[in-house]
Formats: structure tokens, sequence, C-alpha cells
């Protein structure tokens, strides 16, 4: 069984990113328990099977999924979940509406971003950020990667590292991926960026990158999908949306975080080599300035 502040940190956002993973079935529990966990806290396995409309079977495999032992542990970490102030002080009204005006729009973007970041963090494994950095911290190469959307996260990326490290590289078509991604080895790294996990480029990427000995960091708000799959190292995004809410923008407010993370530790582990090409690197562009 999983210790008490496990079960309390990470239950709800861990849900919503498995959604897509999970069986249609297994996906009305989900739905279910992340509108009214309250209720769910309540309710027996055959009370919960009903409010679904599916079979115990279905609950008890939803547990499973989400690495339970059954529903009473399950339920035990919904109850320390609404317990934590801090977490149910966060379940607040974000959806935005038609019937939303201006002042209203400001403030649920406010709370669903907030909320989204909180998820986030309650989803981030300390052993694998630790793991990521020292991998970044050992690379020979760091190859940024990401498609659409998220090729904009990929180049933040680049222009936050390539400024204090010579080994950042980010290319900007799937072309330019692919071979950045072929001249991996074992001492680089693949940063891919791909909030669904389904990008075919960006997986195919990680795939090759992978095959050719490189250690592969996957940011992204999804579990078990073919980027996970070929990913040494998971990252995961919490996310908070609605239908006049892009994905997108919640994807881009929750990896930038964690890229911020992965940088500032990178930077307080390497102070002395990153300070000294963050002092090149800034020279060599102040004559830019008016």
């Amino acid at each position: 069984m999983k210790g008490e502040n496990s079960l309390k940190q990470d239950i709800m956002p861990r849900i919503a990113a498995m959604k897509s993973s999970l069986t249609g079935a297994e996906r009305k529990v989900a739905d279910y328990v992340l509108a009214h966990p309250r209720e769910v806290v309540g309710c027996s396995i055959t009370e919960l099977a009903e409010r679904c409309e599916v079979g115990d079977t279905s609950v008890f495999r939803f547990c499973k999924s989400l690495q339970f032992t059954g529903f009473t542990e399950f339920k035990l970490a919904v109850a320390l979940c609404l317990s934590d102030d801090e977490v149910s002080g966060l379940v607040l009204d974000s959806e935005i509406t038609l019937e939303d005006d201006l002042t209203g729009i400001a403030s649920k973007l406010l709370t669903s971003h907030t909320q989204a970041l909180y998820n986030t963090r309650a989803l981030l494994r300390e052993d694998q950020l630790d793991r990521a950095v020292k991998a970044l911290l050992e690379a020979k190469r760091i190859v940024a990667v990401g498609a659409g959307a998220s090729l904009v996260l990929a180049m933040n990326a680049y222009t936050r590292f390539v400024r204090i490290t010579p080994d950042m590289r980010c290319a900007p078509d799937s072309h330019s991926q692919a071979i950045e991604a072929a001249h991996c080895g074992p001492n680089s790294v693949l940063l891919a960026f791909s909030h669904s996990g389904l990008t075919l480029d960006i997986v195919r990427c990680a795939q090759l990158a992978r095959q050719n000995g490189a250690t592969v960091i996957a940011v992204t708000g999804q579990l078990r999908t073919p980027l996970t799959d070929s990913a040494d190292i998971v990252l995961l995004c919490g996310s908070v949306h609605s239908d006049l809410q892009y994905a997108s923008a919640i994807a881009s407010v929750t990896s930038n975080y964690i890229l911020e993370i992965l940088y500032t530790e990178y930077f307080r582990r390497a102070y002395r080599d990153s300070l000294d090409t963050l002092d090149r690197t800034t020279a060599s562009v102040t004559d830019k300035l008016l």
C-alpha cells in the first residue's frame, strides 16, 4: 500500500492524467470521481458502479489501473485529498461558460491556471526530476523537440538552456528534428514535449533517440501513451480546461513550469560553469539593445 502522503498528493490529478488510457467504462468512473469526490467517499463499490452505470468489476479495474490494491484503499486516497486544505481549496468553479463576463473570465482563468500548476506539482516525482536534471548535466548533446503548440515549448527550452550551456539544440521542423534525434547517442538527451503523447513525429524522434542510446525525457499530460512508452523519464503536467479553454494554453503554463524547475536546478548544480556561460552569452547580445 502507498504511504498516506503519496495517496493524498496525487490521486485527483493522476486520474485526470490517466483518463485517455482507460477503457470506456473506467472513464465513466473517472469522470464521476472527478466531478463528485465527496460523494464517492460515502459510496460502496456497488453504489458507485450504479451511479456510473457500469459493473462492480469496472470500478475495481479502475482502482487497479490507479495502482491501488482495491476500492477501500482508493476511497482512502480520495478522503485524504478532500481533507487537505491546500488541495480542497483549489476545487473551485473554473469552467468558463458563455454566460461569463470579462471579469468572470479573468477570475476563472486565474483559478484554472493556478489549479493546473498545483496539479502538476502533485504529479511530479522528485526522483524523476532528479534523474532528469542528472541526465541533462551529464549530456554532451541536449535536443528539444515538439510539434505545433509544443514546438513553442521546445523553442522556449532552447532559449532558456542555450544561455547557460552550449550543448543545447532545437530544430524548427519535423525533418530537422528527426535528423537531430538520429545524431543523439549515449551521451545525449532528447527533451520531448507533447501534451497528448500521441504526436507521431515526436514519438518517432523519441524512439529513434532511445534506440541510439540517448536518454528521453517526456514532458506530457497523459500516461500510457506511445510517447511515455518510448521515454526513460516522464514528467507529467496537470490539466484543467473546458470547451472554451484551449487545452494547449494550460499545457503551455504547466510545461513551462516543469521547464523552469529543470532549468533552475541545472543552473544551481552547475552554477560556476553556467554563470560563466551566461555572462558570455549575455555579453554577446548587449549591443542589440537600444
